[in-house]
């Protein structure tokens, strides 16, 4: 037999501890001939966030000096419709200062309206390769005995550019 879900005057509607909602009303039949008393119909108000997951390390290393790369994060919900858009403040990460810094991301909401909890990630600057120190002239250097020594330099450099 087929339903038509046309309801009659009174029905309720209940919440259940699992949030689901019952609806308790009298229905017609197709025909809409015969009342059918009592039919409840269940459903599931949406009540779950989006869910963002990262890419990649947390905490994400870099050298000093070097390019910061994204590693980007991905946004999944119940709702299988859900195209999960993200959005990535960067903006505080400094690749020529050592330190932590904080990525957030953050994500729309599901088509029930309920918005993801934002995530961080932790992307620490440091310096870990040592100085380069190149000689400049002739090594070995050879001097004539009673010549005075002239220093060609031996300048070094770093990936740091704060190094002095």
């Amino acid at each position: 037999m087929k339903f038509s879900l046309s309801f009659v005057s009174p029905f309720s509607v209940t919440n259940t501890p699992d949030d689901d909602y019952v609806i308790i009303a009298d229905a017609l039949d197709a025909d809409f001939n015969q009342s059918l008393p009592g039919i409840d119909v269940f459903f599931t108000l949406d009540q779950t966030a989006p869910l963002i997951v990262l890419t990649g390390a947390n905490p994400q290393i870099i050298e000093i000096g070097v390019a910061y790369t994204e590693l980007g994060a991905t946004a999944s919900d119940n709702d299988p419709n859900y195209v999960g858009v993200i959005s990535i403040d960067a903006t505080a990460v400094n690749t020529n200062l050592a330190g932590d810094y904080t990525v957030i991301y953050t994500a729309n909401a599901d088509a029930a309206g309920n918005p993801p909890i934002p995530v961080t990630r932790t992307v620490t600057i440091q310096d870990t390769i040592a100085p380069l120190i190149a000689l400049t002239g002739a090594n070995p250097q050879i001097i004539e005995l009673g010549v005075s020594y002239p220093e060609l330099g031996a300048p070094a450099s770093d990936n740091d550019p704060n190094y002095v």
